[in-house]
């Protein structure tokens, strides 16, 4: 992966609410109504592919799905479990999903909640809205 990328922040489209890495154990949640620091993660794309990209949090730390589902953002470099492919939603509004490359399962939180499930439900708390950080 490249060191390069676009920093965003992720809105959950069912809440409203920022995905969040938190300083403290690397814990993820979707709760914050704004969008700063904790909330600003970076679109790495794939030095090998244009469809994947990785997700680096404010902490140097990406984004990984295991096969159980289970999501972190405490992975120091990115593997197979950190590669993400983004599809756009047909739903409007700049609508979109992630996907785990390597196990198929859908990113989704809400409030502490975040996990990955292998469905991705219209309108549900996997859907995400990128918001371009300007600062």
């Amino acid at each position: 992966m490249e060191d390069s990328g676009w920093k965003v922040g992720l809105c959950s489209a069912a809440t409203g609410k920022f995905l969040t890495a938190e300083p403290f154990g690397f814990k993820l949640n979707v709760s914050a109504s704004s969008l700063k620091k904790r909330q600003t993660w970076t679109l790495v794309p794939d030095a090998h592919t244009e469809s994947f990209v990785a997700l680096r949090s404010h902490l140097n730390r990406y984004l990984s799905a295991d096969k159980d589902g289970n999501v972190t953002a405490c992975a120091e470099s990115v593997d197979t479990e950190e590669r993400f492919a983004v599809e756009y939603s047909s739903e409007g509004g700049a609508r979109l999903a992630l996907r785990s490359v390597l196990h198929g399962w859908y990113f989704s939180g809400e409030g502490t909640r975040c996990g990955a499930s292998p469905g991705r439900q219209s309108g549900g708390s996997a859907s995400w809205r990128c918001t371009r950080r300007c600062t």
